[in-house]
């Protein structure tokens, strides 16, 4: 299990997205219905962090998340409580993946309208430091 996956078991076990309404990686079809849909798009991240004789001790991976709904309010609400949600992972397993922290890059903020259905989005950005999948 990846990255992404490993978020969206969080984030499914917290009741946050449902396997209907969350999308992986920038080409993903969003639904043109109200949503709100979670789009979450790993991005570059970190350089590794090595160990003791130059072993991948750390990976630190980074993703996009982009919450798209018919209502401004319902899409930055929704991005707010995954936020949340992801803040607090400090030192504990992810999916059987020892997640030494996940971290908000920066606060939740206004995206463009999405293209297909002009509807309002918000998201922010995460970076996490993580062993290996």
């Amino acid at each position: 299990m990846g990255f992404v996956e490993e978020v969206k078991a969080r984030l499914m076990t917290a009741g946050l997205v449902t396997s209907t309404n969350f999308f992986k990686g920038p080409k993903a079809a969003i639904p043109t219905g109200a949503g709100p849909y979670i789009q979450m798009t790993q991005t570059g991240g970190e350089g590794n962090q090595l160990v003791q004789d130059s072993a991948l001790g750390y990976s630190k991976p980074g993703a996009q998340i982009i919450v798209t709904a018919s209502d401004p309010t319902i899409a930055e609400d929704k991005a707010k409580a995954i936020r949340a949600n992801l803040m607090v992972v400090r030192n504990i397993e992810l999916s059987g993946t020892w997640y030494q922290e996940i971290t908000a890059d920066q606060e939740v903020f206004d995206f463009p309208l999405d293209a297909a259905a002009q509807r309002p989005r918000s998201g922010f950005n995460i970076s996490a430091v993580k062993r290996p999948s």
